[in-house]
């Protein structure tokens, strides 16, 4: 939906949805991984039987998925492209440690050790969601995008032959990597056409 050209209804453009998805994505990331941690401490302190076998079938079987998946997802540019991919290499770290609590727990019996990986990979990637979730929150805020200076841009404008003032300086990002700027130019040139391609 991101990717639909601007409209009567969305002047800007659709962007701001890959933003959504990513925003989405992430709060689905920290409020799991905060339900794995409670539901783990609970295992920590009572740990039960584990199945090791059925545990390391399923840990082969959910590591190739995520493989698999993690490879589709990479070299995305979005925000949400990212985030999709950080799920997806995050539930590679994930099953990696469920088959590593299937071996251990194989060879020592050792249940807790369900509970304790649980709980490391749950704060990975809750680090990891908030962290995206960081640099989301300042284009919903509408922030000056990083990397950009609205002195530098008007003063460049303002050098341009025939400025007589420039005001209202608004610089925004859409996703992330799309930013844009509007601006209220004063010049007397007849040819206000060309000095805004100039622009």
């Amino acid at each position: 939906k991101s990717k639909r050209a601007p409209d009567d209804r969305h002047t800007y453009g659709y962007l701001r949805y890959s933003v959504l998805g990513a925003a989405v994505t992430d709060t689905v990331l920290i409020v799991g991984s905060a339900a794995v941690i409670c539901f783990a401490l609970s295992r920590l302190f009572n740990p039960e039987p584990i199945h090791g076998v059925g545990m390391t079938v399923f840990a082969l079987f959910g590591l190739g998925a995520n493989l698999t998946a993690a490879y589709l997802t990479r070299g995305g540019k979005s925000l949400n492209q990212k985030a999709v991919h950080l799920h997806m290499a995050e539930d590679v770290l994930g099953w990696t440690a469920v088959l590593v609590g299937a071996a251990v727990y194989c060879l020592t019996g050792f249940a807790a050790v369900d509970a304790l990986l649980s709980i490391g990979v749950a704060l990975f990637i809750m680090w990891g969601a908030l962290q995206s979730f960081g640099r989301i929150l300042p284009l919903f805020l509408d922030k000056t995008p990083e990397g950009l200076s609205v002195e530098e841009i008007k003063a460049a404008v303002e050098a341009l032959e025939g400025v007589e003032e420039v005001h209202h300086v608004h610089l925004r990002s859409f996703d992330g990597n799309i930013s844009c700027a509007t601006m209220h130019i004063v010049t007397l040139r007849p040819d206000a056409g060309e000095l805004k391609r100039q622009v």
